[in-house]
């Protein structure tokens, strides 16, 4: 089947427009994005789940070999756990000055 003629396409399309838009949107409106910790992990964030629905976009419209996909999954995953664990230790460390600033009060 084509992948003009799978619906699932259309909605992966639909689920990943707003992520990328954001991506775009971010990326041109705030410029300081790259100077803060919390900035940066948004944007990782938000660049996984795009890549995320690119890939899976793209699996669906084009034939795409075994080891080509195996590379492209193993990319995609990678950034993913990267974006994730940015995230994570983002928070961790807002978290810790927190707790720091109002022990001090």
């Amino acid at each position: 089947m084509p992948f003009y003629e799978n619906i699932a396409f259309y909605m992966y399309v639909a689920a990943g427009a707003p992520y990328a838009a954001f991506v775009g949107f971010y990326w041109v409106r705030t410029p300081t994005w790259r100077q803060t910790p919390i900035g940066r992990g948004l944007m990782a964030q938000a660049l996984s789940l795009t890549a995320m629905f690119a890939y899976i976009c793209l699996l669906l419209a084009v034939p795409v070999s075994e080891e080509l996909k195996d590379m492209l999954r193993a990319l995609l995953l990678g950034g993913i756990t990267i974006a994730g664990a940015l995230m994570l230790k983002n928070l961790l460390v807002e978290q810790s000055k927190q707790r720091e600033a109002d022990s001090q009060k």
